[in-house]
């Protein structure tokens, strides 16, 4: 199946009318894509709509679309989170491609105590939410995953249910424990040093439940994915 080149555009769709595209999303049709005049694409604005529109003009700084028709997509009633702690950057930047790819409504940065990487700078984040965009674009997904710095676990919005990965032979398969009927879903994945005692403290605190997603000891972006992989085929 041949898709149509998907660009990003932070705004409501009219059904039709004239629209322009610029900044990066602009450069990327003009220069990468190569696109011309009377070629249809799609434009998705991350809060569920999405247009299709044809290319009127490309200029040097702007592409002028005329969308055809537009469509607004529901939210899916389960909201997933990702508390993800700050690991090494070329990492992270795999985590957070695949959790916008798995379906994550937010994406938590969280400075544990173990971190191998500090709070990310402005620019950097800018950077970040970047891969979101081009992996939201890439997956066909409509709605574009928050990026948010969370400054301690105490002080995460609440959950429904929040779960960890726990190496003790006690823990429970994440299968086991999953309640479908939750609205609001965390996972919380610590560094490769692990979670401190007070960071186990914090998260008994916020009622967070210690799960096994596999019998091996995995990478922080590994046990990211493969808990957000479960969880959304547990709650589909």
């Amino acid at each position: 199946m041949t898709f149509k080149k998907r660009y990003y555009l932070s705004l409501d769709f009219p059904s039709e009318g004239d629209i322009f595209l610029e900044g990066s999303e602009h450069q990327h049709l003009k220069n990468v894509m190569r696109s011309r005049v009377n070629d249809e694409v799609e434009l998705v604005n991350g809060c569920g709509g999405i247009a299709e529109a044809t290319i009127i003009e490309i200029e040097r700084h702007a592409t002028r679309l005329r969308v055809t028709s537009s469509f607004c997509e529901e939210p899916l009633p389960t909201k997933l989170c990702l508390v993800q702690s700050l690991i090494k950057s070329s990492r992270l930047d795999i985590v957070l491609e695949k959790a916008t790819e798995l379906g994550v409504e937010t994406i938590y940065l969280w400075p544990s105590v173990r971190s191998e990487q500090k709070l990310p700078s402005s620019k950097l984040m800018e950077r970040m939410k970047g891969i979101i965009v081009s992996a939201l674009k890439q997956s066909r997904r409509l709605f574009l995953p928050k990026l948010e710095i969370l400054e301690s676990l105490e002080v995460l919005p609440k959950q429904e249910a929040v779960f960890f990965g726990d190496l003790g032979n006690q823990a429970l398969l994440l299968s086991e424990v999953f309640d479908k009927t939750s609205s609001s879903i965390a996972f919380v994945v610590g560094p490769e040093g692990g979670l401190t005692e007070e960071e186990d403290i914090q998260l008994n605190s916020i009622g967070a439940q210690g799960v096994k997603i596999n019998d091996n000891i995995l990478r922080s972006e590994t046990a990211s994915i493969a808990a957000l992989s479960i969880l959304y085929y547990l709650k589909m």
